[in-house]
């Protein structure tokens, strides 16, 4: 099974693919997949886990150019995973899920600053 995931961001905002050759994990979901990923080949691999169940929806990413919830959908052969929103990642497939202040989002970089607030300008 090959699977694709959108990474970064770089410094400068940047995004970039990166494929894995996994063993056939057929029936395995999405959110499976970034975690076996995860823990056996690259454990730098950012990816949110959480109910497991398709209730909170923080595990969501896009497929196929729909948004999609990761711990539900099956992955498969040639998938490629991306954050739902570059313009709001984090780092990979993790992205911000508030609405950031105006003053936490860099419009230039299209990066989302980590810990930007009040008087860290």
């Amino acid at each position: 099974m090959r699977v694709t995931l959108v990474r970064g961001p770089t410094p400068e905002g940047k995004t970039w693919t990166q494929s894995y050759d996994l063993l056939d994990l057929t029936g395995a979901s999405v959110s499976n997949v970034l975690q076996y990923i995860s823990r056996h080949i690259d454990g730098g691999v950012a990816y949110y886990l959480s109910c497991r169940r398709g209730l909170c929806a923080a595990c969501v990413v896009r497929l196929e150019g729909r948004n999609e919830k990761a711990c539900v959908v099956l992955a498969y052969d040639g998938i490629v995973i991306e954050p739902t929103q570059e313009r709001l990642m984090i780092k990979d497939s993790v992205v911000h899920l508030g609405m950031p202040r105006e003053s936490e989002y860099d419009t230039f970089g299209a990066a989302f600053r980590v810990g930007a607030g009040p008087g860290d300008d």
